[in-house]
């Protein structure tokens, strides 16, 4: 018996993406599951994860709390979950990245990303542009 192959997950979103929650749904879809995966309350993602429900009790009720910029990437390079999160105040989406170890440069943490633009070791500016995330540990 051949099992057919899959094609490969495009690495850039269609246009018609627009934020990470669509590219997880559409991830899904093409991968053949039927269910999207479970989401734990409090944990960081694009629909209920920002600035302002880590700041009131919901975030700090499930152990995050926001952090600089340099204990952001410390924190990420002891093993915490670290992330930085941009709410736009003027539309529906803002974004959110995972800080990842690395070395804190003139472009802010490493981050990993998926949206617009996907990669796996970028620093802050060229995951945020000209907007300024805020900072989030799991301790």
């Amino acid at each position: 018996m051949q099992v057919a192959a899959r094609k490969p997950l495009p690495l850039k979103p269609p246009p018609s993406l627009s934020s990470t929650s669509q590219l997880d749904r559409a991830a899904t879809a093409r991968s053949g599951r039927t269910k999207q995966p479970t989401r734990t309350p409090g944990h960081p993602t694009t629909d209920s994860f920002t600035p302002a429900s880590a700041g009131r009790t919901q975030g700090r009720a499930n152990g995050w709390r926001e952090v600089p910029a340099a204990e952001a990437q410390r924190m990420a390079n002891q093993g915490h979950a670290v992330a930085a999160s941009w709410r736009n105040q003027n539309g529906p989406h803002g974004h959110i990245a995972i800080v990842r170890p690395g070395e804190l440069g003139a472009g802010g943490p490493r981050i990993a990303q998926a949206g617009g633009t996907n990669f796996n070791n970028g620093s802050v500016r060229q995951g945020f542009g000209r907007h300024t995330p805020q900072y989030f540990v799991h301790d």
